[in-house]
């Protein structure tokens, strides 16, 4: 069943004065969601060279030296689009 047929009518979200339309993407609580979160953040776990990095759906543990989870935190967000 194609991932379209799953969302049928668009969901209107309201924050204070504004309203936004949920028109893309599974809804919240939708099990694909999580398929492609994951499937998404994989290859980046992957390409870490840590001494350790786990990851359970949004959750994710990275074990090294402090400065290297330091730059590896970095790397992610780099890859992620924050420029925080």
């Amino acid at each position: 069943m194609p991932i379209d047929i799953l969302h049928m009518a668009n969901t209107v979200l309201f924050h204070g004065q504004f309203t936004l339309s949920s028109e893309e993407g599974p809804h919240q609580g939708d099990p694909v969601g999580t398929l492609l979160f994951c499937n998404t953040i994989q290859p980046l776990l992957t390409s870490l060279d840590s001494d350790l990095h786990l990851g359970y759906l949004d959750d994710v543990s990275l074990g090294s030296p402090p400065g290297a989870v330091v730059a590896y935190v970095a790397q992610t967000a780099k890859v992620g689009g924050d420029s925080t």
